[in-house]
């Protein structure tokens, strides 16, 4: 069975935004954990750092909406007629 080109490029595009998304948290942590004794909530660091995690939330959430709708409507149809 063939993926339409537009479900493709969703799945792709949310693969990409979502991969973007761990990747922002995985330095953010990296830098949180090295700089732990100088940052502080109040500090224009700890700011930066807090932008760095919405972004990365915001990144996967709209890579996983993404991958949502890009699910092949074939899959839930044959889901429904076949449970596992």
């Amino acid at each position: 069975m063939r993926v339409p080109t537009g479900h493709f490029f969703l799945r792709l595009l949310g693969g990409l935004c979502a991969a973007a998304g761990a990747l922002a948290w995985a330095g953010l942590a990296w830098q949180a954990f090295s700089q732990l004794e100088e940052i502080s909530p109040q500090s224009d660091e700890g700011g930066r750092l807090m932008r760095w995690a919405l972004t990365g939330t915001l990144l996967m959430i709209v890579g996983m909406l993404l991958l949502h709708v890009g699910a092949e409507p074939a899959e839930d149809e044959d889901e429904r007629v076949h449970p596992r």
